[in-house]
C-alpha cells in the first residue's frame, strides 16, 4: 500500500509542477517548485486559479437593484 500511495503523491506533485511551471518561470526561480511539498504545491495552484479566474475579484461582481420577478 505504501508504494502505491508514494507513487500517487509523486504523480500529483509532477502534475502540479507541470501546471505551475509556466507561471513560476517569470516570477520565481524555476527550481523552487521542486523544493515544495505536495500541500504547498496545491496551495500555490489554488492561489493561481483564484488569481486567474475572471470572477475572483470583488469588483467583477455587479449588483443591481432590478427586480426580475415583478
Amino acid at each position: 500500500m505504501g508504494k502505491w500511495l508514494r507513487h500517487a503523491v509523486e504523480k500529483r506533485r509532477n502534475d502540479l509542477i507541470c501546471r505551475l511551471h509556466p507561471y513560476f518561470v517569470c516570477q520565481k526561480e524555476e527550481n523552487e517548485l521542486y523544493k515544495l511539498s505536495l500541500s504547498e504545491l496545491e496551495e500555490e495552484f489554488r492561489n493561481l486559479k483564484m488569481e486567474l479566474h475572471p470572477h475572483s475579484e470583488l469588483n467583477s461582481i455587479r449588483w443591481s437593484n432590478k427586480s426580475y420577478f415583478s
